[in-house]
């Protein structure tokens, strides 16, 4: 962004990914009369784009484009010097390709965020009180289900919910591994369950997205929190864009 007066009470955004299924919910909601007044897509970018293509009164960049796009548009726009606040909503990153884009986006506002639904938020605080409950849970396992299409396995939200109760778990003196169990079943978006097993009982938790505009109301509101942080050396986290 290269203009340091903000003119008007919307927030600019540039999407990458707007001909995915994700990128045509997001331009869908942000037309809804209930964002109008909120943010203003003023640039709708697809594989074929490069950041020349970013008008320069971007505000916040929402990338749904793939972790292959999103590796290439981090590399690019950082040989630019442009630090445009960015929020990755990618999946599909190996170790060495997020390790890449922490790097080459450190002193920026940026974020990653696999499931911007405000439900699996919820989700996992549920999740760390269960744990924080108990002394005596046996094994935690994940289940995850998507559509056939979806690439990656297991998927980015079911990594998220490890790693957020991993730690925990290892502080409570747990001595297994977090086991996922993923399976790709027709046109399902996305169903998350997490099994807790004790002795005597086990509990289960599910989230189950229904339609995508959940995460494109997610992204909206990320994206518009973003463009007003200042930069620092690690990504935001969900719960400090809330």
């Amino acid at each position: 962004m290269n203009s340091t007066e903000k003119t008007s009470t919307k927030t600019k955004i540039a999407l990458i990914g707007s001909k995915g299924k994700m990128g045509q919910k997001i331009l869908e909601l942000s037309k809804d009369a209930s964002w109008l007044d909120q943010v203003q897509m003023i640039a709708e970018l697809d594989s074929g784009s490069t950041p020349n293509d970013l008008p320069s009164e971007t505000e916040v960049i929402i990338d749904f484009s793939g972790a292959a796009s999103s590796s290439s548009w981090a590399e690019k726009l950082s040989a630019l010097n442009n630090k445009t606040p960015y929020l990755i909503c990618s999946t599909g990153f190996n170790a060495d390709e997020f390790s890449k884009i922490k790097s080459q986006f450190a002193n920026r506002p940026w974020a990653f965020i696999p499931n911007t639904s405000l439900g699996i938020f919820a989700f996992i605080q549920c999740l760390r009180g269960l744990i924080a409950f108990f002394n005596d849970i046996k094994s935690v396992e994940i289940h995850d289900v998507h559509h056939v299409h979806k690439k990656d396995q297991p998927s980015g939200t079911a990594l998220l919910i490890k790693a957020a109760l991993s730690d925990m778990l290892k502080n409570k003196g747990f001595p297994q591994d977090i086991n996922i169990l993923s399976s790709r079943e027709g046109e399902v978006i996305g169903i998350h369950t997490v099994i807790i097993q004790r002795a005597f009982d086990r509990l289960l938790l599910t989230h189950e997205a229904q339609d995508r505009k959940l995460f494109a109301q997610g992204a909206l509101n990320l994206a518009v929190k973003l463009a007003q942080k200042a930069p620092r050396e690690k990504p935001y986290t969900f719960d400090e864009l809330l």
